[in-house]
């Protein structure tokens, strides 16, 4: 650690760049307990998640480009997909030129099970937020009294 005082705005000492780095911890926690909350129940994994939320905002997506998207291996995401379709969340339809290609579309249940999912993200959203502000708060209050000291 430095003992210079660390400079309003910036990262200035080891103490800083500690302390961003906690935040980035905590609301990289948030985030993972967060998904892990949405998915309670669904029977969905994050990978199931991923593809299902593409085919909700890109209807009539091609199998092709779900796996260009998402990075997900062509034989993991045709588990995926098979999964997807068993619990009635998404459904295919071949190309009318060209048979070999899939367009898929969400199902009604599959864009209720989206909206809930997305309603505790956005929850989560708000709560790691919150706590960014009490941190800079916090940190604003911390750099105050070093200032105080300093002038001493």
């Amino acid at each position: 650690m430095t003992d210079r005082p660390a400079t309003r705005g910036t990262v200035g000492t080891d103490v800083d760049v500690s302390l961003v780095v906690a935040v980035w911890r905590l609301a990289r926690r948030l985030r993972v307990d967060a998904e892990r909350a949405a998915l309670t129940g669904t029977g969905l994994a994050l990978p199931d998640y991923v593809v299902l939320h593409l085919v909700h905002v890109q209807p009539d997506v091609r199998v092709m480009e779900v796996s260009r998207q998402t990075g997900i291996a062509k034989a993991t995401l045709s588990d995926v997909l098979a999964k997807l379709r068993r619990k009635g969340l998404i459904s295919g339809r071949r190309g009318e030129g060209d048979r070999r290609t899939v367009a898929l579309t969400c199902t009604p249940a599959g864009s209720a099970v989206v909206d809930r999912i997305e309603a505790v993200l956005r929850a989560s959203d708000v709560a790691c937020i919150r706590a960014h502000h009490e941190l800079r708060a916090l940190c604003r209050a911390v750099e105050r009294r070093l200032d105080d000291l300093t002038l001493r």
